[in-house]
C-alpha cells in the first residue's frame, strides 16, 4: 500500500497515514504533514459565542507524537514547480496519460514502488 502525503495532510489524515506507518502496511510518500493531530473540545462561552480547545493529542500507535511534528514519509517526494496533484478521477478517465501530463512526482515515485516500472 502506498499513502501519498504532503503539508495539507492533516487531522485525520495524519492519524491514518502514521497508524500504516507503524503497522508496516504500507509506505508514506510525499512530504511532511501539517502535524495537527488533536481533538477539539467546544467550550461555548456567555455572549452566545464558542471557543474550540486542543484537549487530547492523538498519538500513532508506535506513540509517535503528531501534534507539531507531522507525519514524515518513508520517502520524501516534493513536487516539481508546476506540477500538480492528481486525482483518482482522472486517473480512472484517462489513465497513466495523467499522470504524465500532470508531473505528479510523488504519484510516481510510489506507483514505481509498487509496480517496480
Amino acid at each position: 500500500m502506498a499513502v501519498l502525503v504532503n503539508l495539507g495532510t492533516a487531522s485525520a489524515a495524519e492519524i491514518v497515514a502514521g497508524a500504516i506507518q507503524d503497522a508496516g502496511r504500507g509506505q508514506v510518500f510525499g512530504q511532511t504533514t501539517f502535524g495537527t493531530g488533536t481533538v477539539l473540545n467546544e467550550f461555548d462561552l456567555s455572549d452566545g459565542s464558542a471557543v474550540l480547545v486542543g484537549t487530547v493529542e492523538w498519538l500513532t500507535p508506535n506513540g509517535r507524537q503528531i501534534w507539531h511534528h507531522g507525519i514524515s514519509p518513508n520517502q520524501a517526494v516534493a513536487l516539481p514547480s508546476g506540477a500538480r496533484v492528481v486525482t483518482p478521477d482522472e486517473l480512472k478517465s484517462n489513465g497513466a496519460s495523467a499522470l504524465t501530463s500532470a508531473n505528479d512526482a510523488q504519484l510516481a515515485a510510489a506507483l514505481k514502488a509498487l509496480t517496480g516500472r
